[in-house]
């Protein structure tokens, strides 16, 4: 959980709905992730007991579409930031005389990784839209977003770290803060293939 062991109180999303449980009453351990600037925290709830006082009234499968949706937009703000780099890096680097961006290969997959960035963009924003509007298809489209944002991360991630020879991983190099969180990001609430399934779920069930 983000932040788990420096709140004051915890959401619990539970099968019975949503719960505010005291964060005294939690055993919280700091654990190590992929990305070193998120702080994150492994949570035990064992023996924990809450009143039906500290019920929140929020519907428990609208905070999961919340909480898609949103990661899905942290997710496409690093891959646009992965892209930025990139046509920096590109358009200043040169061999044989010219900047590498001018070459056609190097073109091919900066287009490629803008066209991954947008198309998750407009998902993750149809997402925030349809939940914003209580819209009956914000289930399919939470899952649509952030299905969309994992895969557009796998492809920036692989062009990102080609384009720069690789060196963009290293710690002198800015671009392995955006990697990081864009794959941090890909592993928390569920992957593109768990949601690609969801989807599959979602159009097998619906009576067109």
């Amino acid at each position: 959980v983000l932040d788990g062991d420096r709140v004051d109180r915890l959401a619990v999303v539970t099968d019975a709905g949503v719960f505010l449980a005291e964060a005294g009453a939690v055993s919280a351990r700091r654990s190590a992730v992929f990305d070193p600037v998120l702080h994150v925290a492994d949570l035990s709830f064992c023996g924990v007991r809450v009143t039906d006082d500290a019920r929140l009234a929020v519907d428990s499968e609208r905070a999961h579409h919340v909480a898609l949706a949103g990661m899905a937009v942290t997710m496409v703000g690093a891959c646009q930031r992965i892209l930025d780099l990139v046509l920096d890096h590109v358009r200043n680097r040169h061999q044989f005389g010219v900047p590498i961006g001018s070459f056609q290969a190097v073109q091919h997959k900066a287009a490629d990784m803008h066209v991954a960035v947008q198309r998750a963009r407009a998902l993750a924003y149809f997402a925030a839209l349809t939940i914003a509007a209580d819209d009956p298809r914000r289930r399919l489209a939470a899952a649509m977003a952030k299905a969309s944002a994992g895969e557009c991360q796998s492809l920036v991630f692989r062009h990102g770290l080609q384009l720069f020879g690789a060196m963009g991983f290293t710690w002198e190099n800015d671009l392995q803060f955006a990697l990081k969180r864009a794959k941090a990001g890909e592993l928390m609430l569920g992957g593109a293939a768990e949601h690609r399934a969801r989807i599959a779920e979602e159009y097998r069930a619906a009576d067109f």
